[in-house]
């Protein structure tokens, strides 16, 4: 993914900031930009918007999509993504189960943001530091700063699918067709980090689907 504003990023995610939207990069390729490209542990207010934005839309992420891309990230990266995600505030715990132990197994160790003086005096997060990451305390921001949820889920193609289809691939193959975003199953794959046999198939049974007339999307 191509360097994008980080405002561009939240507002794509429902934060509600006056930027125009772009909603070419599905939600998971908007967290991991977040954290990879614009280093937002680094910057408190980015960093409270992102667990804010995540809680909001959470039941319609994918964890198994989030495991692909958090391949190419760095374990420094995939530290600030666990504590980010997993803050006791999950929904369904069980689906981001094989999350947790994927990032667990590949996060950084002894990560500091902040001096020691100023970790020893306001302590530590306990969210992150299951992740190696020393930082004082994060509280994600007020719930004023989002979107209407209808409205985001309506204006967003790639929630839409999700909510018709199912937070899956299929849904994701409906989006990129719809909106022209990929040319073929190759570049999905590439882009995604999965693997060309099942996003063909999947991408085939959408053909199939609109020969007979079927409504997809």
């Amino acid at each position: 993914m191509n360097k994008t504003d980080p405002y561009t990023l939240l507002a794509s995610l429902g934060v509600s900031f006056r930027r125009e939207l772009d909603f070419s990069f599905c939600p998971e390729e908007c967290l991991v930009a977040l954290i990879e490209e614009h280093n937002i542990v680094e910057d408190r207010r980015l960093l409270s918007l992102t667990i804010l934005a995540f809680e909001q839309i959470q039941d319609i992420l994918r964890p198994d999509l989030l495991t692909h891309l958090a391949e190419r990230l760095t374990p420094r990266s995939r530290s600030v993504l666990g504590g980010i995600i997993f803050r006791g505030h999950l929904n369904n715990p069980a689906r981001w189960k094989g999350f947790h132990r994927y990032l667990i197994r590949h996060c950084g160790k002894q990560i500091v943001i902040g001096t020691p003086r100023l970790l020893e005096v306001r302590g530590k997060d306990e969210h992150f530091l299951s992740f190696g990451v020393a930082i004082t305390p994060v509280a994600r921001s007020d719930e004023k700063k989002l979107v209407q949820a209808r409205w985001l889920l309506k204006n967003n193609p790639w929630l839409t699918s999700r909510i018709l289809f199912g937070p899956s691939s299929r849904a994701d193959i409906v989006t990129i067709r719809k909106k022209f975003y990929e040319s073929n199953p190759n570049r999905i794959a590439k882009r995604f980090n999965c693997s060309v046999p099942s996003i063909t198939k999947i991408w085939n049974e959408i053909i199939l689907a609109q020969t007979l007339g079927l409504e997809v999307g």
